[in-house]
């Protein structure tokens, strides 16, 4: 009995650390054509408003709320990808963190790949 318990949690360990290792998102860094690719976006989104304002140093950006509540999933995190992409190399790495430009609520990060909406 206590072998087959001791099995079990092996068992059960090895399945979680699998888990774990294949949840943690990998750090990733823009190639030359992707920052290319970014500044095509960034400048797009500028002149369209999108974009309000965004600093390398402190790796934020300010967004429009309204355009921003009616872009899809993808959209977003392509833009926040598009502006981390655009500052990487500068200071603090592959990450921005973008704010609703009328209340400075976070409203998304991007950190090495990993996208979280807030």
């Amino acid at each position: 009995m206590g072998c087959l318990l001791a099995l079990l949690l092996c068992a059960f360990l090895a399945l979680w650390a699998f888990i774990s290792l294949r949840a943690t998102p990998t750090a990733t860094v823009p190639s030359a054509s992707d920052v290319r690719r970014a500044r095509g976006i960034v400048d797009r989104d500028k002149r369209t408003g999108l974009i309000r304002q965004f600093t390398c140093i402190h790796k934020e950006a300010s967004i429009d709320p309204g355009q921003w509540d009616l872009l899809h999933a993808e959209g977003k995190h392509g833009l926040a990808a598009a502006l981390a992409a655009v500052c990487y190399g500068q200071e603090s790495g592959y990450r921005m963190t973008l704010k609703d430009a009328q209340s400075a609520r976070t409203l998304a990060t991007f950190t090495s790949g990993r996208f979280e909406v807030k």
